[in-house]
């Protein structure tokens, strides 16, 4: 055993991994919310090596397919390579017909799930993604839609003008059954500021403790300049959300 794992709040977890008893949801729950990556890891891996017999280190995959509603945005985020203006030649959007059509073509090859992400779009209205969710679920009632990203979320609710909550319970009664990842690191106010006060005391650390090379200068540059960024970014899309 690790010695880590021998003061760890989640030892009583590990135990029960290791006695091969099936985790509650409230353990579940415990170690999504731990902070503690090295236990949680301890127990992945104690997991892994306990399986039963004729698993061994076989891993499962799905098929999916990737489809893009639309790549026109309102946000103009100097990183993005993907999205478009509506002047832009290169720009698409479809229809839910397209999109359903693409998704039976899709399940004729074997998928398993749909992933389905856009850019924040202009126009189109709430209800164009609840019905895209409903004929999506009216294909396969075993077909998982996985769609949109968090900031997707956080639009569509403002087009809806409700909550994020109440949004996300209408997109899971049309059919939505998860999220995608990625889209609320820097757009989410309180992560952001949470995010730029860790940054500040490593900034104060390297300053403190670290300025003896020109090495740790170059790092502290460059600490600033993609904080520069990042606030770049933040501004941009706070006047975006307000026009």
């Amino acid at each position: 055993m690790h010695f880590f794992v021998q003061r760890t709040e989640l030892r009583d977890l590990y135990d029960k991994v290791a006695a091969g008893e099936r985790i509650s949801e409230a353990d579940a729950l415990r170690l999504f919310e731990s902070k503690d990556l090295n236990t949680v890891g301890a127990i992945a891996d104690l997991a892994r090596k306990t399986r039963p017999a004729g698993i061994g280190n076989r891993a499962s995959y799905i098929i999916n397919r990737y489809v893009n509603y639309s790549n026109y945005c309102i946000l103009s985020c100097q990183f993005c390579a993907f999205a478009r203006k509506k002047r832009d030649a290169d720009g698409f959007q479809f229809t839910v017909e397209e999109i359903v059509q693409k998704a039976r073509e899709a399940l004729h090859l074997g998928i398993t799930e749909l992933h389905i992400v856009g850019g924040l779009h202009p126009s189109l209205p709430f209800n164009y993604y609840t019905e895209m969710l409903q004929a999506l679920r009216g294909l396969d009632s075993r077909l998982q839609l996985k769609c949109f990203t968090a900031i997707e979320i956080l639009h569509l609710a403002w087009l809806a003008k409700k909550s994020v909550p109440e949004t996300l319970r209408e997109l899971k009664a049309a059919g939505l059954d998860s999220l995608t990842g990625g889209g609320a690191e820097i757009f989410r106010k309180d992560v952001r500021s949470a995010g730029l006060g860790v940054a500040a005391v490593a900034a104060v650390k390297v300053v403190l403790y670290d300025l003896s090379t020109l090495e740790a200068l170059y790092r502290v540059a460059v600490f600033f300049a993609l904080a520069l960024i990042a606030l770049a970014v933040a501004y941009a899309y706070n006047r975006r959300a307000k026009a």
